[in-house]
C-alpha cells in the first residue's frame, strides 16, 4: 500500500483526481462508472419517491447520495479514521428523515412580502 492508501480508500475517486484533467476518454470512463452508480441509487430513491416532497428531484437526490458518500471516503481518507464518514452519513439519514417526515398541517409557512 502507498502513504495515502487505506481502508477508507476509493480507487475510482482517486485515479479522477490524479489523472490529467485534459485526459478526457479517462474521465469520461470514471464519470460512466459514478453514473452506474447514481443510477444505482435512483433506483433506490424511486422506491420511496411517493413519499417524497412534491417537486422532490430523485435524479438531483441520487447525485446528492452519492456526493456525500464520496466525500466522506475522501475525507476519511485524508484523516486516516472513519469517523468523518459516519459523520456524513449520519447527517445523511437525518436528511432522507426529514424528507420522509409526514408534512405537520400545524405548523404554517411564515408570511413573506413575496407570498401575500
Amino acid at each position: 500500500m502507498g502513504p495515502f492508501t487505506n481502508r477508507y480508500d476509493c480507487p475510482l475517486g482517486r485515479l479522477a483526481l490524479e489523472i490529467d484533467p485534459e485526459n478526457r476518454p479517462a474521465h469520461k470512463l470514471i464519470a460512466e462508472n459514478f453514473q452506474g452508480w447514481i443510477t444505482a441509487v435512483r433506483e433506490c430513491v424511486d422506491q420511496i419517491k411517493p413519499r417524497l416532497p412534491k417537486g422532490a428531484d430523485p435524479d438531483a437526490l441520487a447525485t446528492y447520495v452519492l456526493a456525500v458518500m464520496e466525500g466522506g471516503v475522501m475525507i476519511s481518507r485524508s484523516y486516516g479514521s472513519v469517523d468523518p464518514f459516519d459523520r456524513a452519513v449520519k447527517q445523511l439519514r437525518q436528511h432522507f428523515a426529514l424528507l420522509l417526515a409526514p408534512p405537520n398541517p400545524s405548523v404554517k409557512p411564515k408570511r413573506t412580502k413575496s407570498n401575500h
